[in-house]
């Protein structure tokens, strides 16, 4: 529960954090924003029927990256407060791409959490970054 327990420690006689009225309403807006975010994977496991039959499509939008890791780096910001590693979002904003929101949304936030799980404590900065894309047609033939 990690926002929420962080939350309820600022609060009583000895607080074990240090959160005034705006940090808590911060971390209430990522819990809220956390509990979309697993009702979006749990839409997708439901999706599994659709794989199946046959039917299943993509759900693609044009979508900022920077925006999205902004998301991703809120949803993990306890686990790295925890830590004490720093989370930068070194995507350029003007970076959009055509995506399937959730899914990928999903691959960043496994990737982030698996960068502050494994890194030792008070040492790194997790950086993100797009080091190269490749452009793929739908319409390409192979």
């Amino acid at each position: 529960m990690g926002l929420a327990d962080m939350i309820l420690k600022s609060y009583g006689e000895n607080p074990e954090y240090d959160f005034n009225d705006t940090n808590r309403i911060e971390f209430l807006k990522d819990i809220h924003s956390s509990s979309k975010n697993t009702i979006d994977i749990i839409k997708s496991l439901l999706d599994v029927e659709m794989l199946d039959s046959g039917t299943f499509e993509l759900q693609k939008d044009t979508y900022s990256i920077y925006d999205l890791i902004a998301e991703v780096i809120d949803l993990n910001i306890s686990k790295a407060y925890n830590k004490k590693i720093q989370l930068h979002n070194q995507i350029d904003p003007q970076l959009e791409l055509l995506i399937d929101l959730p899914r990928i949304r999903e691959v960043f936030d496994n990737l982030v959490s698996n960068a502050i799980k494994f890194s030792p404590k008070e040492k790194n900065v997790v950086t993100t970054h797009v080091v190269s894309l490749r452009a793929i047609s739908s319409d390409s033939t192979s």
